[in-house]
């Protein structure tokens, strides 16, 4: 996967995402609680969405607070899952 186009596609998403970067992800849990799909946390001033990929790696997204982040979640799994 080319994560630098997948990181770009996702910034020009929504104009209320503020970055979108693959980082190396431990995946301990997944034999566990099987494959996560995304997660997302509420701060102060950004949201922040993380959703698994393949081979171990972490897709980061940040966003403003006022970001419809169900839809976002949403086009991003589309462009993730193809």
């Amino acid at each position: 996967m080319d994560y630098a186009k997948l990181c770009r596609e996702i910034s020009d998403l929504d104009p209320k995402i503020r970055f979108a970067g693959v980082w190396g992800l431990r995946n301990s849990l997944s034999p566990k609680t099987g494959r996560g799909r995304y997660a997302m946390a509420e701060y102060e001033k950004i949201k922040r969405i993380t959703i698994p990929l393949r081979n171990d790696h972490l897709l980061l997204v940040t966003t403003e607070v006022e970001a419809n982040h169900t839809g976002i979640i949403e086009n991003i799994l589309k462009l993730v899952n193809g």
